[in-house]
């Protein structure tokens, strides 16, 4: 295969990674990414999701030798014991990338369309602080920031 784009795309357990004994590790998920993260960004990869990584001009025997190194992370046969998914893929063409045109305050998100949180407004999207009658969005966990209305904005 030629030279080019590459990408590294894992999936793990979290079940695997978080059940007590006899069934998981009994481990934080977080330290388990964190290895897989170190082991990519030496290898000079670039996130560009949780466990999507890419790198640029370059090939692919050297990209499938660093995907069987994350086998390495500690301790030794936890990743393939909790590994749902380790892909490599080329890409051609980064043909469309939509990110910023999406985004609060890209050309498609201009505007709230509904109550946001605050911080999560950029300060060039018009916003207002939501009424005392607000009502917390749906599949929000409610506590006690998120009842309080000068965390949202509408």
């Amino acid at each position: 295969m030629p030279q080019g784009i590459y990408g590294i795309s894992y999936d793990i357990s979290t079940p695997q990674t978080e059940r007590d004994l006899p069934h998981g590790w009994n481990a934080c998920r977080a330290q388990t990414y964190r290895q897989l993260a170190c082991r990519l960004e030496r290898g000079q990869f670039t996130r560009l999701q949780r466990s999507d990584w890419v790198r640029e001009n370059m090939d692919a025997i050297t990209t499938y030798y660093t995907m069987l190194m994350l086998g390495d992370i500690t301790p030794p046969g936890k990743l393939s014991s909790m590994v749902k998914g380790l892909k490599m893929h080329m890409i051609h063409h980064w043909l469309l990338d939509v990110t910023q045109d999406i985004q609060l305050s890209g050309q498609y998100a201009t505007m709230l369309v509904g109550p946001t949180p605050s911080g999560l407004v950029p300060t060039n999207v018009p916003s207002i602080e939501a009424p005392e009658d607000f009502v917390v969005p749906a599949y929000t966990r409610h506590s006690d920031a998120a009842l309080d209305v000068a965390n949202w904005r509408v």
